[in-house]
């Protein structure tokens, strides 16, 4: 059973928030900036708009592409989440507890 602290602890690995946002304001144009840079400000709505960055399991980055959810499946052999939300624990997000709760079932 995946509970949203499970997901939490076991399912997101790492915070990329660092190093993307580094990256991203490079100056240099090689592809992994460039791909700092979609993830940092895809252009989407303030709304919708990535403020962390988490390394994440295949199996969370599937079930948060299917929510939605802004997810790089290669940047530079790992998979990234862009977390539209800050300030709370991952467990609360509204992505994720739909998620635990579709697969307690």
């Amino acid at each position: 059973m995946k509970t949203p602290a499970y997901i939490a602890k076991a399912e997101v690995l790492c915070c990329a928030s660092e190093p993307i946002e580094t990256l991203a304001e490079a100056s240099s144009e090689d592809p992994l900036t460039k791909a700092a840079r979609a993830l940092y400000d895809d252009g989407v709505p303030d709304d919708k708009r990535a403020l962390e960055h988490w390394i994440v399991s295949d199996w969370l980055a599937e079930k948060l592409i299917e929510n939605d959810e802004i997810v790089d499946v290669d940047f530079a052999g790992l998979t990234i989440w862009g977390r539209s939300t800050t300030r709370q624990a991952i467990e609360c997000d509204d992505v994720i507890v739909p998620i635990a709760e579709e697969n307690c079932a």
